[in-house]
């Protein structure tokens, strides 16, 4: 895998296309990718090839949000707004009333369970069936 991402014709292709090539998943890939791309000078290209054939302008990846998320620049800082006064604190809350009982949860039955109070109940219908004839 670190040939694959090492050599120069990777550098255009996508995650995916390289996944595809070497039969494993993308996100494998990309986590390879930046692994190896600090420590062993990955090829880095601004345009990347997709597995359809297309090529991508990768180089902006992730730099729109960034710009998005940025605070922006401060204004003039409006006047100070008076001073309110202090709330009163709020009234303290009624005691708790006591708890109903705690109800026992009943476990339910497992399937080999189901299956056996089933087969059960159809032994029992057949001995019935037959004592009546």
């Amino acid at each position: 895998m670190k040939a694959a991402l090492k050599h120069p014709k990777s550098a255009s292709m996508s995650d995916s296309a390289i996944a595809k090539h070497l039969g494993v998943d993308h996100t494998t890939i990309g986590v390879w990718r930046r692994k190896i791309s600090p420590t062993c000078g990955i090829h880095k290209s601004g345009k990347r090839k997709c597995a359809d054939g297309r090529m991508i302008n990768v180089a902006n990846i992730g730099n729109a949000r960034s710009a998005k998320l940025a605070p922006p620049p401060p204004a003039s800082l409006p006047a100070a707004a008076p001073v309110a006064a202090p709330v009163p604190p709020p009234a303290p809350l009624p005691k708790p009333t006591p708890a109903a009982p705690q109800q026992v949860a009943i476990p339910r039955p497992n399937r080999w369970q189901l299956v056996s109070r089933i087969l059960l109940q159809q032994k029992a219908l057949k001995q019935r069936r037959s004592a009546s004839r």
